[in-house]
């Protein structure tokens, strides 16, 4: 259980530190949307160690599957928000962004809540 709080609290931490390193809003989404891909990827990583140690099953791969295409959706909307916003400097870009944000934010939180479960199992 000790090592699950580790992961998201790293994950947590790095997010932090990239974010105090740069000056502008955009600069700050870019470096969040960075942290999020880079902790799903990794997620994921574990997910797919856990499968194949026999620790999570094919409905638990399915479901943790689902997660990750709505996310990996969301992350090209934040993407595309991003460069638009960046052209533009425009309100209802920036709106889009920043939700495009919130929804990758909450679906890597999912993803991140559901390995913390398959952890679980693994360290019972």
């Amino acid at each position: 259980m000790r090592k699950n709080k580790l992961f998201v609290l790293v994950a947590v931490l790095v997010a932090f530190v990239l974010l105090a390193g740069c000056s502008t809003f955009t600069k700050n989404t870019y470096s969040s949307i960075k942290t999020s891909a880079i902790m799903v990827d990794s997620a994921m990583k574990v997910s797919a160690d856990l499968y194949a140690e026999g620790y999570i099953n094919s409905d638990d791969v399915e479901e943790i599957k689902a997660i990750h295409v709505l996310y990996r959706s969301s992350y090209i909307v934040a993407v595309d928000a991003l460069s638009a916003y960046k052209r533009s400097g425009d309100v209802q870009d920036k709106e889009m962004l920043e939700y495009a944000m919130i929804e990758i934010t909450v679906l890597a939180g999912d993803i991140a809540v559901l390995v913390d479960k398959f952890l679980a199992r693994r360290n019972q």
